[in-house]
C-alpha cells in the first residue's frame, strides 16, 4: 500500500492502482499497444537507402526525399498528400510517385503540373539539378481521392 508522504496515510487513489493490477490490462490497452508496436515497427522497417547526389560528399536517403517532397508539394498546391514513394535503381532515383487528394474545382493537369514543378525544384536543391534532370521526367501523379 502506498503512503502519501506529507500526511503518512494511505492514498485515496491506492485501491484503484490495487483493483487495475489485479484487472491487467484491457482489451483496448492491448490494442493499443499492438498497433504502437506494429506502427513504431513499420516505420523503423521503411527504407533508407542513400541515394547519389551531384555533390558526392552530400549524404540523403530516401526517407529525407520522401518527407521534403510531401511537405513541399503540400506547401506549394495546398491539396493533401496520401503517398509519396521514390523508385531507385542502382542507388539512384529514377522516378518519384505522388498520391493526391483533389477538389472538385481542380483542374487536374494544371494541379499535378504544379505538383510535378515543386517535385522538380525540390530535388535541385537536394541532389542536384543533374540528378534532379533524371527524375523530373519520371514523376507520376495519380489521384487517391477527391473532396
Amino acid at each position: 500500500m502506498m503512503v502519501d508522504m506529507h500526511t503518512a496515510e494511505p492514498r485515496s487513489e491506492d485501491w484503484i492502482l490495487e483493483a487495475g493490477r489485479r484487472l491487467g490490462p484491457t482489451t483496448s490497452d492491448i490494442a493499443r499497444l499492438t498497433k504502437t508496436v506494429v506502427d513504431t515497427a513499420r516505420r523503423l522497417s521503411q527504407s533508407r537507402d542513400e541515394l547519389a547526389t551531384d555533390d558526392g560528399l552530400v549524404v540523403v536517403t530516401d526517407r529525407v526525399v520522401r518527407r521534403l517532397v510531401l511537405l513541399a508539394v503540400r506547401s506549394a498546391i495546398g491539396r493533401r498528400v496520401v503517398e509519396v514513394a521514390v523508385r531507385i535503381v542502382d542507388g539512384e532515383a529514377v522516378g518519384i510517385t505522388l498520391g493526391l487528394v483533389a477538389q472538385y474545382a481542380d483542374d487536374l493537369q494544371v494541379v499535378a503540373q504544379q505538383a510535378r514543378a515543386a517535385i522538380e525544384a525540390l530535388l535541385e536543391d537536394v541532389i542536384g539539378a543533374d540528378h534532379a534532370a533524371r527524375v523530373s521526367s519520371a514523376i507520376d501523379v495519380h489521384w487517391a481521392d477527391l473532396e
